[in-house]
Formats: C-alpha cells, sequence, structure tokens
C-alpha cells in the first residue's frame, strides 16, 4: 500500500516545491500519496493561491516545464493548468484553507510522514511567527491521529538579532522535538534561507533579500509612472547604504532540493540541519541587474543628502533588504549616514567567490535538542578572532553526536525535559537514534551550492519582472454591483460587492466626490470584507440642500438596505467627521472607525495648522456662502491643479510623487466643474465645519484607525494627529512620501492596513510593521 506524505505551509511557494520533489522521488508504482495542505496567511495585494493554481505551480516543478512568459491568470485568479485531480495520476491531493481551518481538516486525514513548512517569509516578522506558530502547534497535536511516523519541521535560518522572531521560531523547535519524543515519532529539524523563484509573485509570496528588493523597484517604479510615465526615461534612482553588503541568491529549487535529501523518508538519525547558502552577491551588482530588468537607472551614492521622493521611497522599501544582506568578506565598515538603524546584516558567507570558506560558512550547523546552536559555524576570521571557542563544525557528519561540544553560545531557553537518548518506544517500523541529534549525514550536500551566475541572475529576474507585470489577482472578482434606493424621496446609487464574515465594511465618500477615488482601494478590500459605499448627496443640481443629519439618514438606510446591524465605518478625507457623527447618532451599529486622509477642521479648533489648499479653500467656501453670485469668477482659485498640493510653507517638496494621477484627472474637477455645483459643494463644508468632532470624540467607545500621509497637501496630517488624541481608543499611522490621495496610490498598503486593524485592533501595529510607516499614537489615545 502506498505511503501518504502530508505537506502543510503558510509558504505555497516552498511547500509546493516540496510536494513535486516527493512525487518525482517516488515515481513507482507503489509511489507516496502526497496531500498538500496550504493554510498561509492572505493580505491585499498578495492574495494566496487556490487549489487550481497550487496543482499546476507543483505540476510544472514536478515536470520541470519552463513557466510562459505571457501565461496570466484565468478567470477568477487562478492560472490555466491541469485540473486537480488529473495531477500525477491522483497521487496529489491539494487542500487550500483558512489558518483556523487546519485542524478541522486534519480529522479526515492520516499520513506515514508529515512535514510543516513554516520558513518565516511573511512581510510582517509578528504576523509570520503568529501563523507559523499556530500551524505548527496544530499538525503537532494532530499528529496521534494522522498516525505518523516521521515529522520533519522546516523553519526559517534566523539570528539572535531578530530579536523575537529569532526566540519564537526556536521555541517551536524545541515544541517540536519534545512533542515527536513524547509521541515515539522520529523527527527532524530543517532550516532555510530566504529563496527565489520566478512564481512567486503569482503566488502571491515575497520572501525576505532579493524578492523584497524587486517589489520595492517594482513598486516604486508603478507609482511614479501612474503619476509621470516617462519619467524613469530622464531620472535615475539613487540608493545608499549597499556598499560592502551582499545579498544570498539561493533558488527555491535548491533550497527545496536540499530540504527534501535532509528530511525524505529513510534510515537518517533524529537531528537538525540547514540548508548550505550559496556565496553573497554584492548588493550593488544585484540592484543594477534588477534596476535594468525593471527600465530604472539605480545608482549607488554614498549618503542620502540630496534624495528625492521618490529616491526616499524606494530606500524605505529596501529597509528589509539591507537587514538581510551580509557582509561581504574584507569590505570595509559602511558609512555612518548609509544604512538605517537595526540594518547591520549578520555574519554571512566569506566572500562572493565561492572559495572553500565559504563552503564552511554554509556547511550544517550541529545544535542539541533544546534548539540552540552547539557550535557556531563562523567565517575564518571569526574564527581566528575566538581563541579557545568551540572548534569549528565538520560540514557533514555521518556520525551522530554523542553529546554537544563545549563552548557555543548559551541557550535561548532551559532545554526540554527529555534527553536526546531518551528511551522513549518509538512507532511500529520506525527506525530511532539512541545516539542523540546530529547533523544531517554526508550524502545530503557536501558543499554550498554554486553563486547564481550573472546570465541566471537576468534570466530569474526578467521572469519575476514578467509576473509582476501581470494584472493585479484578486479572489472572487473586485467589480461592486450597482442599484438605486429611494431615500427621503430621492434615488441614492449605492455600490456593494467583495465577501468575508462578520460586519461589513460601509466606505464613507469624501463631499462632493465620486467613486474613482476608492476604486482601487475597495477591489483591495473585497476579497476580505463585504464592501458597500454609496455616492454622497447634496452637490449634483437636482440635489436640495443636504446637510450632515441627511448624510447620518442615508448612512442609517444603506445600512438597513444591505441587512446588516453593525458594520466597520471608513471615512475618507471630509467622511472622517461624517463617520465620527455617526457613531454617535447610533452607537450600536459601528463596530470601528477608520479614518483615511481626514480633515478634522473646525471652527475655533486647532487654528493655525491648515495646509494651504485648506485655507484657500475655507476663504472661498465662507465668501460663497455668503455671496453665491461669484461662484463663476471663483472657479479658477480652485483649479484641480490645486488639488495636488505641496503641502504647508516650508514642507518637504514631494517632487514627482507630489504630481497628481491621471487616473483622477477627472474625479478631482467634480466639484468644481460649474458655478451652481461649486455653491452647494461650500456650504456642504461651510456646514462641517460647524461639526464639533472634538467634542464628540471622547465619547466613542469602539477602536480607531487614523491613515494619514506626509506629503497630504489637502488635509493637515498635524490636525489630525491632534484630533487622534481625543479618540479614547485611537492608532494613528503616517505613510512616508505619500500624498492625500493615498488610497488610490497604494491601495494595498491601506487596505492590508484596514485589513488587520478590523481583525485585531488592539495588535495592528505589530501586525503591518513597514519602514515607511510610522506609528504616532497607542490605543490609549497617547503620543508615542
Amino acid at each position: 500500500m502506498p505511503q501518504r506524505v502530508l505537506i502543510a505551509g503558510t509558504s505555497p511557494l516552498l511547500a509546493g516545491r516540496l510536494a513535486a520533489r516527493c512525487l518525482a522521488a517516488t515515481d513507482s508504482a507503489a509511489g507516496a500519496d502526497v496531500v498538500l495542505l496550504s493554510a498561509p496567511g492572505s493580505r491585499p495585494g498578495a492574495p494566496a493561491p487556490d487549489r487550481h493554481e497550487l496543482a499546476a505551480f507543483v505540476a510544472r516543478c514536478r515536470t520541470g516545464a519552463p513557466t510562459p512568459s505571457g501565461h496570466g491568470p484565468r478567470p477568477g485568479g487562478a492560472p490555466a493548468g491541469p485540473p486537480h485531480d488529473a495531477l500525477d495520476e491522483g497521487r496529489l491531493t491539494v487542500v487550500c484553507v483558512e489558518p483556523d481551518a487546519v485542524a478541522r481538516e486534519l480529522k479526515a486525514w492520516t499520513a506515514d510522514q508529515v512535514w510543516c513548512v513554516t520558513p518565516g517569509w511573511d512581510p510582517s516578522p509578528a504576523r509570520g511567527a503568529r501563523a507559523d506558530s499556530a500551524l505548527a502547534g496544530t499538525l503537532l497535536a494532530a499528529l496521534p491521529g494522522l498516525g505518523a511516523r516521521r515529522y520533519v519541521h522546516v523553519g526559517p535560518e534566523t539570528t539572535p538579532d531578530e530579536g523575537r522572531a529569532h526566540r519564537s521560531y526556536r521555541d517551536l523547535e524545541r515544541l517540536a522535538v519534545e512533542t515527536c519524543l513524547d509521541a515515539g515519532v522520529s523527527w527532524r529539524v530543517l532550516r532555510t534561507a530566504p529563496a527565489m523563484d520566478d512564481r512567486a509573485p503569482v503566488l502571491g509570496e515575497c520572501p525576505p533579500g532579493a524578492h523584497r528588493l524587486l517589489w520595492a523597484l517594482h513598486s516604486v517604479r508603478t507609482e511614479v509612472e501612474d503619476r509621470v510615465p516617462d519619467w524613469f526615461e530622464r531620472h535615475p534612482l539613487r540608493v545608499a547604504g549597499v556598499a560592502g553588503l551582499g545579498l544570498t541568491l539561493l533558488t527555491a529549487e535548491q533550497a527545496a532540493g536540499e530540504l527534501w535529501r535532509a528530511g525524505a523518508p529513510g534510515e537518517l538519525p533524529d537531528g537538525f540541519a540547514t540548508v548550505p547558502r550559496p556565496a553573497p552577491v554584492p548588493l550593488a551588482d544585484v540592484l543594477a541587474r534588477a534596476g535594468a530588468v525593471h527600465g530604472i537607472d539605480v545608482r549607488p551614492v554614498p549618503d542620502r543628502e540630496d534624495f528625492g521622493a521618490a529616491d526616499r521611497l524606494l530606500d524605505l522599501r529596501l529597509a528589509d533588504v539591507r537587514r538581510q544582506a551580509v557582509r561581504l568578506r574584507d569590505a570595509a565598515p559602511a558609512h555612518t549616514d548609509s544604512r538605517p538603524a537595526g540594518a547591520a546584516g549578520s555574519a554571512g558567507p566569506a566572500g562572493p567567490t565561492g572559495s572553500d570558506s565559504d563552503a564552511e560558512r554554509s556547511a550544517t550547523t550541529r545544535i542539541d535538542a533544546a534548539g540552540t546552536d552547539a557550535a557556531e559555524v563562523a567565517s575564518p576570521a571569526a574564527l581566528s578572532a575566538s581563541a579557545g571557542a568551540a572548534p569549528r563544525c565538520p560540514q557533514r557528519s555521518a556520525t551522530p553526536s554523542a553529546a554537544a561540544p563545549q563552548g557555543g553560545p548559551a541557550a535561548d531557553a532551559a532545554p526540554p525535559p527529555h534527553s536526546p537518548t531518551s528511551t522513549n518506544t518509538p512507532a511500529a517500523g520506525t527506525p530511532r537514534s539512541t545516539a542523540g541529534p546530529a547533523a544531517v549525514p554526508a550524502h545530503a550536500a557536501d558543499a554550498a551550492p554554486a553563486p547564481l551566475s550573472a546570465a541566471g541572475q537576468w534570466e530569474l529576474f526578467g521572469a519575476v519582472r514578467a509576473h509582476q507585470a501581470l494584472p493585479e489577482r484578486t479572489q472572487g472578482g473586485t467589480a461592486l454591483r450597482h442599484r438605486v434606493l429611494e431615500v427621503a424621496g430621492r434615488p441614492l446609487a449605492l455600490f456593494e460587492g467583495g465577501a468575508g464574515a462578520g460586519p461589513p465594511l460601509l466606505v464613507l465618500n469624501a463631499l462632493g466626490q465620486g467613486s474613482g477615488f476608492l476604486t482601487r482601494l475597495c477591489a483591495h478590500l473585497a476579497p476580505y470584507h463585504r464592501v458597500v459605499t454609496w455616492q454622497v448627496r447634496g452637490t449634483e443640481r437636482e440635489d436640495p440642500a443636504w446637510g450632515i443629519r441627511h448624510q447620518l439618514d442615508d448612512m442609517t438606510a444603506v445600512l438597513e438596505a444591505v441587512g446588516a446591524e453593525r458594520a466597520h465605518v471608513l471615512g475618507w478625507c471630509t467622511g472622517a467627521k461624517i463617520a465620527t457623527a455617526f457613531q454617535q447618532h447610533s452607537p450600536l451599529s459601528v463596530a470601528s472607525l477608520v479614518f483615511l486622509n481626514a480633515t478634522f477642521r473646525q471652527n475655533g479648533r486647532w487654528d493655525g495648522m491648515d495646509t494651504k489648499y485648506e485655507s484657500d479653500l475655507a476663504a472661498v467656501c465662507r465668501a460663497l456662502d455668503r455671496r453665491p453670485d461669484k461662484a463663476a469668477r471663483m472657479l479658477d482659485l480652485l483649479a484641480p491643479g490645486a488639488a495636488g498640493g505641496k503641502g504647508s510653507p516650508g514642507a518637504q517638496d514631494a517632487g514627482v510623487l507630489g504630481v497628481l494621477s491621471g487616473a483622477l484627472a477627472d474625479e478631482v474637477r467634480r466639484p468644481f466643474r460649474d458655478a451652481e455645483v461649486l455653491v452647494r459643494y461650500a456650504r456642504q463644508l461651510v456646514d462641517l465645519w460647524r461639526l464639533d468632532s472634538a467634542a464628540q470624540a471622547p465619547r466613542v467607545a469602539v477602536p480607531a484607525l487614523f491613515v494619514c500621509s506626509e506629503f497630504d497637501g489637502i488635509s493637515s496630517p498635524a490636525r489630525a494627529r491632534e484630533a487622534a488624541r481625543c479618540f479614547p481608543h485611537a492608532r494613528y499611522a503616517e505613510l512616508a512620501v505619500a500624498g492625500h490621495y493615498a488610497p488610490h496610490d497604494r491601495p494595498a498598503l491601506v487596505a492590508e492596513l484596514i485589513t488587520e486593524f478590523v481583525r485585531a485592533p488592539e495588535e495592528v501595529a505589530d501586525l503591518v510593521r513597514y519602514a515607511e510607516i510610522t506609528w504616532h499614537i497607542d490605543m490609549e489615545g497617547t503620543a508615542r
């Protein structure tokens, strides 16, 4: 009877590669059946693949067939490929589940060998460590029911510099060892560095290192060219802090091959192993090649003194890449201004030449059953400088180590209660070693893999770029359905769609604006939430005067029309004050509040914080409220070009990122298209500025999230910060090098903030941490 291998992972990329390896290694008639259980944390901008996508990926990996460069998503987001039930003659079963449904799914399966693939590649270390811990804990708890005789745990190769994430993954390793010893299950713990694969963007993954570098270039280019399509034909991007640093370019195929050889079924003893790394490639060379593939002239510079806005944005998005980089051998220390705090790389391979010392650095590190390093394998320079320290670990050893060598680093925590020589009875037929954990035997890998050649880098970077350029994948479609309600005797245009359990997300647009500003954001939110928005009334020629009270009645009617008793309410720009008033008007109807680029302008409050645009707008609106006959002459004072704004006098120039996106050109003209509409818009704003949100805010008992922008030249970020302090349970996040239309310019990032906030409001600042986000306010409303 064929054996069954269950491969469960939070990384579809690595788990899929391992599934292909297992199928290829068991091609005989009695080959193993493989169950691939994929449980990644899907997020806006990077939705997890469905079973058809994942099955097609395994098939390509299994056959070695090249990925067509013109391949695009099929309807529904999955690429064309062989049907799931016809793949590999039925030996592969693909199951895609939400992380919280893994335990329920496991009850339906048995397996001889279980793989837990948790490589720690989530862009958010805290979120990734939590998801990986949940999956590993669920698998370990299910081992008795699965009937498994072998367990293989795959985790990241972290360093103590990574703090809480490092401790979390070492705790997982200890838990795996203890559970397997208790259950009499043969075990192996493997560690891997981040890997590269051209299909990563299609699978919704962005592993640390080179993939994040390619993503940074792609995202900056996309954001700039949305404003000025030919900007990069005339301007380079400058980068700092790359001198003397290198990146390890380990392909996913290499990593999966080494992991499979180290953990495949066989007579190997229990133990730990680390996938060997190739020698690093200078970071400046990687940037030059990746920039050329993206059509960007990337120029290393010694410091950031003359950085423009686009340079700053790239620099922020490369912060994580610099943290993953390693110091090249004999490289001089980088300039003190060239690397942000915390960006120092850990000791890496000896150099880019692929010398013997590189292989020694990449050799498997033996560790004890507690998961701590038994002998740190360092560069020759470090070894020569540490007289009397632990001897160098042999590259591979076929003989289990009876005891950990002396002199290694201190353990992260106390060792497990079971010794490696435990006499627990193994499961029937399971080979067990009583000599203790050891490095993987010599046949697994004898030397570090060769560095990826320059030609290989061009080919791989180009393939990743081709997949980045594909239309963004979605789940279940993004178009919102349109219908018309009758509210207060007049039609109200309603748009709704999306998926997700729990209260819907009511998206309240700014006064006088059309839906185009929020189209991209709603498309990223729809796979995770039920999204409802409507055309805010009061500025069209046929509309009667429509004050704050009428807006609140419209919101109540919308909530009733979609059959929801509660909702998360999102207000953009002027919508923030109306959303606050609605929470006070109907407190039981609001689960939380999200304010995007909010204006809390209020008569007699927070004076002196206006942007130039707000000052000009306030003067014009007050004048029009008194003298509507002046509207035709005032239209030019509020030309759409002013809506891009450069902020208050003295604010840093936003440069190309301060240019209005061409997709919004018609949208910004809506309130200014003729004199009658402008008068209606002005009177709505005058009415809004009388609303005392500062008095309402302390009574808001639900969590509130403020998302503002450094370069907002329309709504004052300074005033929004002050307003946030009035809300008892508020968080304030400011996006660096972003403008007023950040929900349109960076929809995936804003949608990720909203999604994580709705799911865990108290933890959002820990779950979404990027270098371009600054958190200012904690949940108790005090300044950080």
